[in-house]
């Protein structure tokens, strides 16, 4: 995710939840956070990666975010091998 512009968040209290092992963020020109927050989480010995758009009221992901996910899908696949990543969209 670093190679996307993103940092690892120091402040873990801000995010929170059972599970969570590091939360992400990504700092536009005017030093607000970016609307797509990445969250790890170890949950029944999977690791799952979640990705909130905070403000996004479609159903439709944003473009950063497809992109986002099409990178970890390949990144994790040529690491822990295809058959072993799932890319899974919410409600």
């Amino acid at each position: 995710m670093f190679s996307k512009g993103f940092i690892r968040e120091t402040n873990m209290a801000m995010r929170g939840g059972d599970g969570i092992l590091a939360a992400y963020s990504k700092f536009v020109d005017s030093d607000l956070r970016l609307g797509i927050l990445p969250d790890v989480y170890l949950k029944d010995g999977e690791a799952q990666v979640v990705i909130c758009e905070i403000g996004n009221r479609t159903t439709k992901a944003s473009k950063l975010t497809r992109d986002l996910c099409t990178t970890l899908q390949n990144e994790f696949a040529d690491q822990y091998g295809s058959k072993n990543v799932r890319i899974l969209k919410g409600p």
